[in-house]
């Protein structure tokens, strides 16, 4: 058998080959890892979030301006005219109320509701009827002018009792206060009938009414 021999020039190229195989290889092994690094990523995302805040506010224009009356136990108190404390078959008395959504706590408009008035035993409460009337001005109501106005409690041809409300109906509310603390004057006009029997109401008698105006705000 004849044997071939491989020249010295032959064999040194063939250690540079293996050479450059082997230095490849380490070449391929850092590029497989820097490429599987890249099958691992993040992104991240934060949310914030709150809650807004509302509030409604009145005036009973006796000088105070708006305040919060939301206390039953400390509510304001219409600023009715000396007559209502001596009433006769027949009188009328008016008082203005005005409503608005708190300028620092206004994130929300204001579906309310007027929930009927309440009272202790009262003979005279139990006759006397009333009406409530939006955007009359403060003037005009305490002048008894509701002209201007819109009725949203009885009317003046029928005055109701003093346990009727108005958006009590869920999804219907009496009005809506605008969340930019838009004022809104309303006027109530309390009246003992002409044609109340006086013998049911004994001299002297008197009757404190609570009214609530409750609100939800509108998202």
């Amino acid at each position: 058998m004849t044997s071939t021999q491989t020249s010295p020039a032959r064999a040194a190229d063939r250690k540079r080959k293996i050479r450059a195989v082997l230095a490849g290889g380490v070449v391929l092994g850092v590029g497989a890892t820097v490429t599987l690094a890249a099958w691992n990523d993040s992104v991240f995302v934060q949310g914030d979030f709150a809650v807004g805040d509302f509030n409604i506010q009145g005036d009973v224009h006796d000088g105070s301006g708006f305040q919060e009356y939301d206390d039953e136990l400390a509510p304001g108190i219409l600023q009715l005219p000396l007559i209502a404390e001596n009433l006769a078959p027949g009188d009328t008395v008016h008082a203005p109320v005005s409503l608005r959504v708190d300028p620092a706590r206004n994130s929300y408009d204001a579906d309310v509701e007027l929930r009927g008035g309440t009272w202790a035993a009262s003979l005279l409460a139990d006759e006397l009827r009333y009406t409530v009337y939006t955007d009359v001005p403060v003037a005009s109501c305490e002048n008894g002018d509701l002209s201007a106005g819109s009725p949203l409690v009885g009317s003046d041809a029928t005055p109701v009792t003093l346990d009727t409300g108005a958006g009590t109906v869920p999804g219907s509310p009496a009005f809506t206060l605008p969340n930019d603390s838009t004022i809104l004057d309303l006027c109530f006009a309390v009246t003992l009938p002409a044609t109340v029997d006086m013998t049911s109401v004994p001299p002297n008698s008197t009757a404190t009414v609570l009214w609530e105006f409750y609100s939800e705000p509108v998202s």
